[in-house]
């Protein structure tokens, strides 16, 4: 499979690499559409440590929507087909790699998956293309919900890209 792989600041390259290999409890899931975090342009052009907690030589990305096309022989709770979004801190069991699940490779493996926890399914009614930007949204979300603005507080959003954007529609 063809993975976008961390090479370092300003270095990045698409790499072959095995197809990921399932266990019984297992997805393995394909990318349709992946965003750029702003986090992704920080990492990029000013090197690991600087934004997510990034590996060199590993798969870069996490703002991503997907569908299911394998499952391990004990799975029960995904088909494939279905159209998922991979929770970034739990995708892939490993919560130091949240910023780099693989979004920008073709495929992820989601060891032992489970359903509103590692993957949580996508209405039909939400397109691919908005459906890639759940991540960036839930961050704006949850920033709106902690600040817990009471009506006819005043607030200021500083910068209105995704997440930026996602506060002000909660609020």
């Amino acid at each position: 499979m063809k993975s976008a792989i961390y090479l370092g600041k300003e270095n990045i390259e698409i790499q072959n690499r095995p197809m990921p290999v399932l266990d019984d409890y297992d997805v393995l899931i394909k990318n349709i559409y992946s965003s750029i975090c702003g986090t992704d342009v920080a990492v990029y052009k000013h090197g690991e440590n600087t934004g997510h907690r990034i590996t060199v030589g590993e798969e870069f990305g996490h703002e991503t929507i997907s569908q299911v096309v394998a499952v391990g022989d004990k799975v029960t709770e995904f088909k494939v087909g279905e159209r998922v979004y991979p929770y970034p801190r739990f995708a892939t069991g490993d919560t130091k790699r949240a910023g780099t699940i693989g979004g920008f490779s073709e495929y992820i493996k989601i060891p032992n998956a489970k359903k509103n926890y590692s993957l949580y399914n996508v209405d039909d009614s939400i397109s691919d293309k908005v459906a890639c930007l759940i991540e960036p949204f839930t961050v704006g979300c949850r920033a709106a919900r902690r600040a817990q603005p009471k009506q006819g507080e005043n607030f200021v959003v500083f910068g209105c890209g995704t997440i930026g954007l996602a506060m002000q529609i909660i609020h």
